[in-house]
């Protein structure tokens, strides 16, 4: 018939479930191909067999609830022969089959956009830590340098919420030739360290970039112009891969920065991290 052909090619896995038994009457191809198991296998199992177990207790529940209201849907977790987890979106009805109560259900795979959601949620929160953060920054008074406990809450701040394993803070020194060590929070040990001059004739790329007030974000610090000057005394000795430095102004004239190091391989920085 034209149903069961509409059925059997429709583009979208389907299937017909027996609503006492849980098990599967008929499946059709779509099933077959995006699931992974044969026909026959299919209706040898029932539809808790493509749920991961942990979320079966929910599946009778909500089996309960499809046989007192009328269509049905969620997005669900469902297993594929491999093991593969799907997020799909169920529409399901109800009907009589061979003269048993069941349910006709559509499966639309959502995976992807399961994953992009999610993605954009952890990225919205991730946002979020970071404003956090710079507000805490803000209310430490970043200029005020002679203030030690400042310090540390500010590079500890930094290091934490943006995920870096070191963040320092630096300030010209009076002749605006070279960059002192102010605090630096090393998130392996948990320590911070003072003291570290680096005069400007050592890294007079890095100093040109500073000094134009740019943000530097070299996401392969040791490739990248503005920082590979450090390649061989810093940076390959520490493993960082990647450099995210903000300059320090104070009362409209450049006075510092703030470093962050990601002890790891080269770094992509968002947007919202380079802001």
């Amino acid at each position: 018939t034209f149903r069961g052909h509409l059925f059997r090619r429709h583009p979208q896995p389907m299937w017909i479930y027996d609503t006492g038994t849980l098990r599967f009457l008929d499946v059709n191809e779509a099933a077959v191909d995006r699931y992974g198991y044969a026909r026959d296998e299919f209706l040898a199992m029932t539809i808790a067999d493509i749920r991961p177990a942990e979320d079966v207790p929910d599946l009778q529940q909500a089996v309960a609830g499809a046989r007192e209201d009328g269509e049905r849907g969620g997005v669900w977790r469902h297993r594929r022969r491999d093991g593969g987890v799907l997020m799909v979106e169920i529409a399901s009805i109800a009907l009589r089959y061979d003269g048993r109560d069941a349910r006709l259900v559509l499966a639309t795979d959502v995976t992807r956009s399961e994953i992009l959601q999610e993605t954009l949620r952890a990225s919205n929160q991730r946002y979020e830590r970071q404003q956090r953060a710079l507000a805490e920054l803000m209310r430490g008074r970043l200029w005020q340098y002679d203030d030690e406990t400042s310090l540390r809450e500010i590079t500890a701040t930094a290091a934490r919420v943006l995920e870096v394993g070191r963040a320092s803070v630096w300030r010209l020194n009076a002749e605006r030739d070279a960059i002192v060590l102010q605090d630096l929070y090393d998130a392996a040990t948990a320590g911070h360290s003072t003291g570290t001059t680096i005069p400007g004739t050592t890294a007079p790329a890095y100093f040109r970039a500073l000094h134009s007030g740019e943000i530097i974000d070299a996401e392969d610090a040791c490739a990248d112009p503005r920082t590979r000057e450090f390649t061989e005394d810093y940076l390959q000795p520490l493993g960082i891969g990647a450099m995210l430095d903000a300059p320090i102004f104070v009362a409209g004239r450049l006075d510092g920065v703030l470093c962050l190091e990601h002890v790891g391989p080269p770094r992509r920085w968002t947007d919202e991290e380079r802001v």
